[in-house]
């Protein structure tokens, strides 16, 4: 597991564009709790071989935008709390992003209250198990779910 700069509350932005991530495998709470944190380079950063970013970016409130169109994320399974507490996120393009063998979106995006627009079109939830509160929180949010593909997830819920 990765938590390089976790809990690091008084970290305003990092560089960490010469990080050699090729055999890294778990992101999850790397920048958890990074509450000042307002930019991250994160441009190079080779996420084939990761499976976990659950809570990778929650609670990192200052975050105005994030650009995750460079990552590869084929191969990740959890995404749970990945962005939960981004309360100042406005904008976010996850067009690029790969879901096709997720299994758990729990609270992905819960309490991204300024957070206006997302387009989910992209998203392949073929495979997710799990969706609690996935939007909790986002008030002001406008999406389209008609797209997502919920049969695994009420198969899962069928067998509780």
């Amino acid at each position: 597991m990765c938590k390089f700069v976790s809990g690091c509350s008084s970290l305003i932005s990092i560089d960490l564009s010469q990080f050699n991530t090729k055999l890294v495998t778990n992101m999850s709470y790397m920048f958890d709790g990074c509450s000042s944190l307002k930019k991250i380079n994160v441009s190079k950063f080779d996420m084939k071989s990761v499976i976990d970013i659950k809570n990778m970016s929650s609670g990192c409130s200052s975050f105005a935008s994030i650009d995750l169109w460079q990552f590869d994320t084929e191969s990740i399974i959890n995404m749970s709390y990945m962005l939960d507490g981004c309360s100042s996120l406005e904008s976010l393009d996850i067009s690029y992003i790969k879901t096709s063998n997720v299994i758990n979106m729990d609270s992905m995006f819960k309490n991204c209250c300024k957070l206006l627009t997302l387009n989910l079109s992209s998203f392949d939830t073929s495979l997710v198990e799990n969706m609690n509160s996935i939007f909790k929180n986002c008030d002001n949010l406008a999406i389209d779910i008609s797209s997502f593909n919920l049969k695994k997830l009420r198969m899962h819920l069928q067998s509780l």
